[in-house]
This record gives structure tokens, sequence and C-alpha cells, in this order.
């Protein structure tokens, strides 16, 4: 659990505290982040999924390449794995409902950052209830008294 609360930290790093651009599109860009987490101590695997809606491409851009410079000891670790690092305009109906705070099969972080004009989904396939709400719990008070407005749903 250790490993999952410390990805999901630099996770929350990446998606909040980029500066913004200079160019505002006016257009949504959701960049998303998959990393797969193999338990050593069970044949479970877990999947964190964090997107983040920006309001300009070059943002995506950045952060993703942030990522891949910083967090590039994941992929050597036989415990972790990048599955997906990227910039889109469009995300799936079922993470589209998360933005708009619908409920889900598994109790996911909604967070937003209005000072820079950010808002992510933060959540781990692959929990059971009790382990979901006990991850979005743990996130949730790491970030409540920053800038930044959360929820467990």
């Amino acid at each position: 659990m250790k490993k999952i609360v410390f990805a999901l930290l630099i996770i929350a790093a990446w998606g909040y505290y980029q500066q913004p651009g200079n160019t505002k599109t006016g257009i949504a860009v959701y960049s998303e982040l998959r990393l797969k987490l193999l338990s050593t101590s069970s044949s479970r695997e877990v999947e964190l999924v964090a997107i983040v809606k920006r309001d300009t491409s070059e943002n995506c851009e950045v952060a993703k390449t942030w990522f891949k410079k910083t967090i590039l000891h994941c992929t050597k670790d036989t415990d972790c794995e990048v599955v997906k690092n990227t910039c889109a305009y469009d995300i799936p109906k079922q993470y589209m409902k998360m933005f708009r705070e619908e409920p889900a099969r598994t109790t996911y972080l909604k967070a937003a950052n209005p000072a820079i004009n950010r808002e992510a989904v933060l959540l781990f396939w692959g929990l059971n209830d009790e382990e979901a709400s006990k991850f979005c719990s743990t996130i949730y008070g790491k970030i409540k008294n920053r800038e930044i407005l959360a929820k467990c749903i």
C-alpha cells in the first residue's frame, strides 16, 4: 500500500503543480496516466488511473514529458509498469461521468484546482471496496489543506 500511496502522490504533483501555459484554447485536453502495480505479496494486479483535465495541449505535453523523466524508475522496477501516458481530447464515457461526480464501480478521488483551471480523477482498478475507500481517504487527507478542492465519490 505504501508503494501505491507514493505513486499517487507523484501523480497528484504531476497533475496539479505544473505551471499553466500562456496559450489557452478553450478546448479541454486530458492527460491519462496508467500504472500497473504488481503486488509482491499476492498475484493480484492493480492499475492506477490518473486523468487530468487541462486547458491547453502544451500543458499536457509538458506534464507527459515530465512524468517520463521523473518516474522512469517505474519502468525498470518489476513491480511497476507504465501502461499508458497520453494526451487526448476525448476520454472514455466512464471517466467523463467521474468528472461530473457520478457514482462508479469503485471509489475515486475527484479533485480540482480552480487557480490553474485543472481537474483530476484518481482511482485504482483491482482494489476491493474497503481498499478503494482507504486509498481515497488517504489521498484526500494529504491534499485537503491545499488550494485543491477534493472529495471521495
